[in-house]
């Protein structure tokens, strides 16, 4: 075994590589770091509070509705849980579905509506006597979807028209933004179809325009081009019913992206004078996440009109996933952690419309992808998109193990889940800061110890590792070998 000039020295040793860490961009459109097609699970023991972090692939897809059934614009989706029914548009027809039986039982609903484009939003609204329907808006008109599938169309002359098509419920009331304006316009009381002349308030306290809005516990926020604002229900006798919370006001820009999940809001935007950022509302708080990755890449973008969001879940997981300037970042709600998706050999994994749906035949999310004309849904017994593999990548940084001096590395072993899959991990490296790679090695998972030898010299390495097979895979971290020369 060769030494040193200090005897008491081993150039050898054994060293884990830690394989999450926090991605950083570089001045150009370099990673030093990459995870595609994968998410970070996070387990904490709630003892010792110890986090245990692996890097998991992402399930494969099924298609729900092709472009031969999509033959006009997808305009919206909403699962009706009560009804255990998926609702959605296209042109100007409402479907109904019962998620436990074959999409192919889809009925059109009527009367339909009078536009054919544009976005259509729904939200559930609850009758005072315990009734429930399903209210949506194509931003000229309203209606409301019955429990026995009629559809009612709002004849109000008061609507105010145009205005956003993402109706928002709260204390008997449905609320809606008019158009290129500050003012949230209400319903009559337990009657959504109903619109008075004069009841609407405005956000006053930035001169901007409201762009969105959010229900959050017994708050509605209001999203603005320039800033933040909070309405309650102050029970006013006339006029419209809401009262401002002038303390929770924020100077953020709202960019895109507004999704919410539970008690918390998701959306792209910015301070005034700082970088984009991915925003968590909750309650009176807007917390950026002040993720390296996300905030110097949305820094590059001048374009969020395009920006796409939506909320997904699958065994516990719950991912925010948005695309803009051409790609997808999946937002590990629990974990805190950032990765790349993309769809079928495509660079981004794009969801225009999405819901959760709880129903009895499990939990799944259905989502509609405007890049191929498909609403598709998580398939969890395969690891394919259609008949394209799901690609995993793990890339880590340039790894010098703490010296600069010429190294060789004699093992590398992955510490995974190995007893229920046939998976293979495929392997290569480069040397030279991302400019060449070596030949692709592959290591069996299914095995006692996954590892490759004898692999070269070199000064600084970073490891790429993939899979593309319709099998599951667990990563954890890695563990090499190496001797360090003196030179």
């Amino acid at each position: 075994m060769p030494y040193s000039n200090n005897p008491n020295y081993s150039t050898y040793k054994t060293e884990k590589i830690q394989l999450i860490k926090d991605v950083f961009l570089r001045s150009t459109s370099t990673y030093d770091a990459l995870y595609q097609n994968c998410i970070i699970e996070i387990l904490v023991d709630k003892a010792t509070k110890q986090a245990d972090l692996a890097i998991v692939k992402r399930p494969g897809t099924d298609t729900v509705l092709d472009s031969s059934s999509i033959t006009s614009e997808f305009r919206g989706v909403f699962f009706w849980e009560r009804q255990n029914t998926l609702i959605y548009v296209i042109g100007n027809t409402i479907y109904k579905w019962d998620v436990s039986t074959n999409i192919s039982t889809a009925s059109a609903l009527t009367p339909t509506l009078t536009t054919t484009t544009g976005e259509v939003g729904f939200e559930e609204y609850l009758y005072d006597n315990g009734g429930v329907s399903v209210v949506w808006s194509d931003g000229t008109q309203l209606g409301e979807i019955t429990s026995t599938y009629s559809i009612n169309v709002s004849t109000s002359s008061n609507l105010p028209s145009p205005h956003f098509p993402n109706p928002i419920f709260l204390d008997g009331y449905i609320f809606i933004v008019k158009s290129s304006s500050q003012d949230i316009y209400n319903s009559d009381l337990n009657a959504p179809l109903n619109w008075t002349s004069g009841n609407y308030i405005s956000a006053e306290m930035s001169p901007d325009a409201l762009l969105r809005i959010e229900r959050m516990s017994n708050y509605l926020v209001a999203l603005g081009a320039n800033s933040i604002e909070y309405f309650y229900d102050a029970g006013n006798a006339s006029g419209s019913p809401l009262g401002r919370n002038s303390t929770f006001y924020k100077q953020i820009k709202y960019l895109g992206g507004s999704y919410r999940s539970g008690n918390k809001v998701y959306i792209i935007g910015k301070y005034d004078n700082g970088a984009p950022d991915l925003f968590i509302i909750e309650d009176s708080k807007v917390t950026p996440v002040e993720n390296h990755q996300l905030s110097r890449y949305l820094s590059r973008v001048t374009n969020f009109s395009g920006v796409t969001a939506s909320i997904m879940s699958w065994n516990s997981n719950t991912i925010y996933l948005f695309t803009v300037g051409g790609s997808t970042f999946a937002y590990h709600i629990e974990a805190d952690f950032v990765t790349n998706w993309s769809y079928s050999g495509l660079n981004q994994f794009n969801i225009k419309y999405s819901d959760v749906a709880y129903s009895s035949v499990g939990v799944n999310t259905y989502m509609y992808n405007p890049d191929v004309n498909r609403m598709i849904k998580f398939d969890f017994s395969t690891y394919f998109d259609s008949s394209n593999p799901v690609t995993m990548t793990i890339r880590t940084e340039p790894l010098d193990f703490g010296s600069l001096q010429r190294k060789f590395m004699g093992r590398l072993s992955l510490l995974c889940d190995n007893g229920d899959t046939i998976a293979t991990m495929n392997l290569s490296w480069t040397d030279d800061d991302y400019q060449t790679y070596s030949n692709v090695y592959p290591i069996p998972l299914n095995q006692e110890l996954p590892s490759i030898r004898r692999l070269g010299g070199f000064r600084k390495r970073a490891l790429l590792l993939t899979n593309s097979e319709d099998q599951p895979v667990r990563i954890r971290s890695a563990e090499v070998e190496i001797n360090i020369g003196n030179a």
